[in-house]
């Protein structure tokens, strides 16, 4: 059975330390092939280290996870899709063929969308993805996870934290569309 053409979806994720320095709400919404993600993230964020520190803005970057990161990551049952973005447009895409084991980068993927706005009680980040059904044509469930990083702490906030240390890829993490 096909899963509906249109749906949307908020949840408050959750910080893997317990921490309450940070909240932050995700949305995802869907519409055929293309999937919106929308970060809010409330506490003081100009404690939040910069992005840009693995090279180009707008490119395809490795290592995002080691700055503050936005993630989404869908599941057919068998293999799973990753995304990373950074506020500053950099973006990878990964296919796994089973529990952290990578099939390949999706350097051929479309360019995410990225819109990032910041002020004094947050910022917003929305991400649009287009395309998605050359990869990975029947995703059922997702997961969707966020690092913030300041100088001082890293903070893993996701649907779910099943294991005994974050682990975004861990299927008792993922929700069902």
């Amino acid at each position: 059975m096909d899963r509906p053409t249109s749906q949307e979806t908020t949840l408050k994720l959750k910080n893997f330390h317990q921490n309450k320095e940070f909240q932050v709400q995700a949305t995802i919404s869907s519409h055929n092939d293309t999937y919106k993600l929308k970060f809010l993230v409330r506490g003081p964020t100009d404690f939040l280290l910069k992005d840009g520190i693995l090279g180009d803005k707008n490119g395809f970057a490795i290592g995002l996870w080691e700055q503050c990161c936005f993630e989404l990551f869908l599941s057919d049952g068998d293999k799973y899709l990753e995304w990373n973005c950074s506020r500053d447009n950099q973006w990878a895409c990964f296919l796994f063929s089973d529990y952290r084991l990578k099939e390949r980068d999706i350097v051929e993927a479309k360019r995410p969308k990225v819109e990032y706005t910041e002020g004094k009680e947050g910022l917003e980040l929305k991400i649009q993805f287009d395309s998605l059904k050359e990869i990975l044509p029947q995703p059922k469930s997702f997961q969707i996870s966020c690092i913030l990083k300041t100088n001082d702490d890293s903070h893993f906030f996701a649907i779910d934290h099943p294991n005994e240390k974050p682990d975004f890829h861990h299927a008792d993490s993922f929700s069902n569309f």
